[in-house]
């Protein structure tokens, strides 16, 4: 008996279609020792059938056939998705060259010719099969690869969207393009910090889950503000808001809009529960920026201009806005000032400082 060729442990299965019980029959007693199992048909139409519901993996097909025959019957095989691929031997007495032409435009891959040899019949199968099952194997492969860079795709496009969420989008570009951000000196922005009053005193004594979801729609109502005015968020630190506003023209003045979106977040944190009172700070001035840290990224801002903002949040009244007192008069048709003052800062002496409000907005509920 000859030795089975490498192509896999799976049994395969052989479509043999002629209208002669005797070819029938020799084929059987020729394919069935070496381990296949053979299908019989004697039509064309009987072997469409039977291909679409057996699936075989190899068909040798007779030329001539009552009905349909085997040039029509394979031309027929490969107008169907799920058949256009099964190889098909074409069985016949005829092999000269037009009806070999035929065979092959019709959709052979070989011809055996009667009278049957019995090793080039187990040798064209043989070596069909093992084709067939390669192609079938790659194919598979290829599906799988496909499926594998769509899903790297899909990741990737999280991995960037993630990645402008969490970073300025220049930031993001610049660190997507060259793995790194180079840190750099903005020349004039005007730092916003927002801060819940009495924010410690409020987690003793509610739930952490209450917590969590007043605060959490309270910096999404923030962003939503900070947005609309302008300003791009730099970070949270618990219940603190920082926000930069930079010019995008020359006409732009930072200053301004970022007091208004301050005005704005004390408005919003007071009409919304638990209608929590904020302070805000806003300084204008140079600052570095860069990106922080290497597993986890985090875009910031230091200097000296970003310090004193911090502290002038601090001195705020709740429900205020301060500012340097120099800058009231550019402010004065957006606002009233509540109050004025002095701080003490560190390598500066005293400021003055002046303490804004909306007009509409009670302080102090």
């Amino acid at each position: 008996m000859r030795a089975f060729p490498d192509i896999g442990a799976e049994r395969a299965t052989i479509l043999v279609v002629d209208d002669i019980l005797a070819n029938q029959k020799l084929l059987r007693e020729t394919l069935e020792p070496e381990g296949y199992e053979v299908l019989m048909a004697s039509d064309g139409t009987t072997a469409l059938e039977l291909t679409h519901t057996a699936h075989p993996d190899v068909i040798l097909l007779d030329v001539q056939m009552p009905g349909l025959d085997g040039f029509e019957t394979c031309r027929r095989l490969k107008e169907h998705e799920a058949t256009r691929n099964l190889p098909v031997i074409f069985i016949t007495a005829n092999d000269d060259p037009e009806s070999l032409s035929e065979g092959f435009r019709a959709g052979a891959v070989d011809f055996v010719t009667k009278p049957f040899r019995r090793e080039e019949v187990l040798l064209r199968v043989e070596t069909h099969l093992k084709v067939h099952r390669l192609a079938r194997s790659l194919a598979e492969k290829n599906r799988q690869l496909l499926v594998s860079l769509q899903q790297t795709e899909e990741a990737k496009q999280r991995s960037d969207e993630l990645l402008h969420v969490i970073l300025p989008h220049d930031i993001a570009a610049e660190l997507k393009a060259t793995q790194r951000v180079q840190p750099r000196q903005i020349k004039s922005v005007a730092v916003l910090f927002c801060d819940v009053v009495g924010f410690t005193a409020y987690c003793d004594h509610h739930d952490a889950r209450d917590v969590h979801l007043n605060l959490q729609l309270l910096i999404e109502g923030f962003e939503r503000i900070a947005a609309s005015h302008g300003l791009e968020k730099i970070k949270t630190i618990g219940d603190c808001f920082l926000a930069i506003a930079q010019p995008s023209s020359p006409a732009d003045d930072p200053a301004l809009a970022a007091v208004h979106c301050g005005l704005a977040l004390i408005h919003a944190a007071q009409t919304q529960p638990p209608h929590w009172n904020v302070r805000v700070g806003v300084h204008v001035g140079p600052v570095s920026a860069g990106v922080i840290g290497h597993r986890k990224y985090q875009f910031d801002i230091w200097g000296d201009t970003v310090n004193v903002a911090k502290r002038m949040q601090e001195a705020a009244h709740p429900g205020t806005v301060c500012v340097l007192s120099a800058l009231w008069p550019r402010l004065s048709t957006l606002c009233r000032e509540r109050a004025n003052g002095k701080i003490d800062v560190k390598g500066k002496g005293e400021i003055e400082l002046s303490f804004l409000e909306l007009p509409s907005v009670e302080i102090g509920k």
